[in-house]
């Protein structure tokens, strides 16, 4: 599993500067939600999808904790030159190898946690490829300022796409196995 997330899924945590993206809020007895841009927005966004907007109050994020963003929507696929063009640079985190565990486990948990997101904030910044990325979480971990995406299949590298191949072949025989034991 650490290898599929680590080698194949190569994820990365991506910087985006407040402002440069918006969400879609809505607040409770108002019937249309409206959009905002993050650097109107609270700092945290809980698991249950609630943010603070400056000069509006609490709202709730349409598509819940993990959703309803204008372009990094999960499950969207982005290129990251054409998102960053004439606009501030998205930074690319560099994390520790025990790091990437982590960052799994918070995208599993599904929200903010207290005290798990810190080593995101100690980071060193550094820059982000423009190439294909599919979306796997925004706002990762709560934060309106950090995103979680991979790269699309179409940018694999020739070591992503062997590494891939090898673990579809192991699950696929210890699938099979698993099978004619049942």
């Amino acid at each position: 599993c650490n290898t599929l997330w680590l080698e194949v899924a190569s994820p990365m945590v991506l910087e985006v500067p407040r402002g440069q993206e918006r969400l879609c809020v809505k607040f409770e007895g108002f019937e249309d939600p409206e959009w905002f841009t993050t650097d109107q927005l609270g700092d945290v966004v809980s698991r249950r999808g609630q943010v603070f907007v400056l000069g509006h109050g609490r709202g709730s994020l349409v598509s819940g904790p993990n959703g309803g963003a204008e372009q990094f929507n999960i499950g969207a696929t982005l290129e990251l030159s054409q998102v960053q063009w004439k606009r501030p640079r998205l930074r690319r985190l560099s994390l520790e190898d025990g790091d990437w565990i982590e960052v799994r486990n918070l995208l599993l948990r599904g929200g903010p946690d207290a005290n798990g997101s810190a080593f995101l904030n100690r980071a060193e910044r550094g820059h982000a490829p423009g190439n294909w990325f599919h979306v796997l979480a925004f706002p990762f971990a709560g934060d309106v300022t950090k995103a979680l995406i991979r790269p699309a299949a179409r940018s694999w590298a020739a070591s992503q796409r062997e590494a891939g191949a090898q673990a579809v072949h192991w699950l696929g025989e210890t699938l099979v196995a698993q099978c004619a034991k049942a």
